[in-house]
């Protein structure tokens, strides 16, 4: 896609643009070319003396090199920069999205887990086709945001796992259920991972899901100075794992388009370099932490983060602080934490979570679902077992 001053092209094979979607082009003022043209469109833009601002990670080597360099903006895309920063309008759109999504997911948990435990058997596909069908019944519901990873027991331990029928696995009382899924909606973009147990866990399954939760409330109660890269606050998702060994081998958060791709960039947070982009108020981002122990289970806990500006300023360095707050509202389920490795802090912020999460739902969903919402909400004991010595 090139931008001009006067024109928008897009060069594509024309056998993958249908006629409807080439009319959609047309009335938006996009012009199609021959993907094959792109190279000497470019060299005629640079023999006008023309500057070309080429995004590195977005063009191929092909299209970089034919800039010259004293010609060459390499620098990531404004327009990437400009959508992913919300305007008021999208990030009201996100925020309803994500309360209509809470009440599908927390009709669809109430549901999930009355069946497993009375004995039903319950395929990982077809356990997503309900999940589906939940969240089809509300307003502006339009697609799937990605494929759902849904994994029970070993198959939670696949970071990128697919369920596929007649090869999947079975939900039961005995394991981990880890559920990664998302939807769009006409006003906002959803995605969001519970990990939970029907059964009784095991303190191995508690502590890893404790020192990931950890890591969650960590990154999402940070306080920064604004234009950090994410590569330098990744560290904080990690450090309760990294104390005890542990680690996750995938990106801790990425961007989200609002009624758009659920993998937006440019900014994401992660240990790589790639992840260099500054960080700003008005932005989506996901967090989410995990932990995947091969052949036996996997947890991951993910929310989607507003990034917002606090009162917070260093007037010296003229430099503003950034926040976070949670869009996603969906309950984690307490039985998982072991609050012996958890501060007073992380299980007030666990608290705070859940009262916000009762407070924005349960005047919406089903009385059988109201039940299960006050218990999955209720403040967490904090009684402690005492270690033996």
């Amino acid at each position: 896609l090139i931008i001009t001053d006067e024109s928008c092209i897009l060069f594509i094979n024309s056998e993958k643009i249908t006629n409807e979607v080439n009319e959609y082009l047309k009335d938006a003022g996009v012009t199609n070319e021959p993907y094959e043209n792109v190279i000497s469109f470019i060299e005629q833009m640079v023999s006008d003396k023309k500057s070309v601002w080429t995004d590195p990670s977005k063009v191929n080597a092909a299209v970089y090199l034919a800039v010259p360099k004293n010609q060459r903006i390499a620098d990531t895309s404004p327009i990437s920069m400009a959508k992913a920063i919300k305007n008021s309008s999208e990030m009201a759109g996100m925020k309803n999205a994500h309360i209509r999504d809470g009440v599908a997911l927390c009709e669809f948990f109430c549901w999930l887990e009355s069946e497993v435990k009375s004995g039903k058997k319950i395929s990982e596909v077809e356990l997503d086709q309900v999940l589906t069908e939940y969240r089809s019944r509300k307003e502006l519901y339009h697609d799937k945001s990605f494929e759902t990873i849904s994994g029970y027991g070993p198959n939670g331990a696949i970071i990128h796992y697919t369920a596929k029928e007649g090869e999947c696995g079975t939900l039961g009382t005995d394991s981990m259920f880890l559920l990664d899924s998302g939807a769009q909606y006409l006003d906002g973009t959803t995605d969001v991972t519970r990990t939970v147990h029907f059964g009784v866990p095991s303190m191995e399954e508690k502590k890893a899901f404790s020192l990931v939760l950890k890591g969650y409330i960590g990154l999402e109660s940070l306080v920064f100075p604004e234009g950090t890269p994410g590569c330098l606050i990744d560290s904080f998702a990690r450090k309760d794992l990294w104390k005890n060994g542990m680690d996750y081998n995938h990106g801790t958060g990425h961007g989200v388009g609002a009624a758009l791709i659920v993998h937006e960039g440019p900014h994401g947070i992660g240990k790589g370099l790639g992840n260099d982009n500054p960080i700003k108020a008005g932005m989506i981002v996901s967090n989410e932490p995990g932990y995947y122990l091969k052949g036996k289970f996997g947890v991951r806990i993910e929310n989607l983060l507003e990034i917002y500006k606090t009162d917070l300023r260093n007037e010296e360095m003229r430099q503003d602080f950034l926040a976070f707050r949670p869009l996603t509202l969906v309950p984690l389920q307490q039985d998982l934490v072991d609050v012996n490795l958890m501060s007073h802090e992380e299980l007030d912020w666990l608290d705070d979570y859940h009262k916000n999460v009762w407070d924005s739902l349960s005047l919406l969903v089903n009385d059988q679902t109201k039940v299960w919402l006050r218990d999955m909400t209720l403040p967490l004991s904090r009684q402690r077992t005492k270690m033996p010595r």
